[in-house]
């Protein structure tokens, strides 16, 4: 991966991000503007470790936006599968049937913990990477300079997504304690 420790322009707008997000605006309710700005995080900070530009820019933006949005379509913790079948329709009908197989990838090993080996392994990283430290509030080690962070979360400040997420899995945990992380892989 390139781009780790160099400083990249915050990207504040991305169509394909906005066209996606407002075809779930009212699935997602209250929790809209939050989610838009997670999405955005993942999405600069992807692009940002990746280096992409023109159609994986676009992938990564399609598989930001819908990554976990089945959480609020089909109101279930176990979104992964529903997530990527709803990118899939939308890249269907948007004629980028053959981004369907990254996209999935991208969504389907998003928070693998251990490094992806297979085909787009740049992307499917880069996008896994961005997930985890924004899952973890950049808590984790990372390689991507402290400014750009500070950046990136000027422009998308956190809004109670991570407490939102934690409410909703704690739900989730409680009522299916057998699988209380689903999304998982290892």
């Amino acid at each position: 991966m390139t781009g780790w420790s160099s400083f990249t322009q915050i990207l504040d707008s991305e169509p394909q991000i906005e066209r996606i997000l407002q075809q779930s605006k009212e699935a997602l309710g209250d929790d809209f503007e939050a989610y838009r700005h997670h999405v955005y995080r993942l999405f600069n900070l992807a692009v940002h470790l990746s280096a992409a530009t023109g159609k994986d820019r676009l992938k990564l933006a399609t598989a930001a936006a819908f990554h976990r949005i089945a959480i609020w379509s089909q109101e279930s913790m176990d979104y992964v599968q529903p997530s990527i079948e709803a990118a899939a329709r939308f890249l269907a009908e948007t004629k980028r049937k053959d981004w369907i197989f990254d996209v999935s990838l991208m969504i389907s090993e998003h928070h693998k913990l251990s490094k992806f080996r297979g085909p787009s392994a740049d992307l499917v990283n880069a996008f896994r990477v961005s997930v985890w430290m924004d899952i973890t509030c950049f808590k984790l080690p990372h390689r991507v300079h402290k400014p750009y962070i500070e950046s990136l979360l000027e422009s998308f400040p956190r809004m109670g997504f991570h407490k939102r997420l934690w409410e909703l899995a704690r739900i989730w945990a409680f009522q299916h304690p057998f699988r209380p992380l689903p999304m998982v892989k290892f």
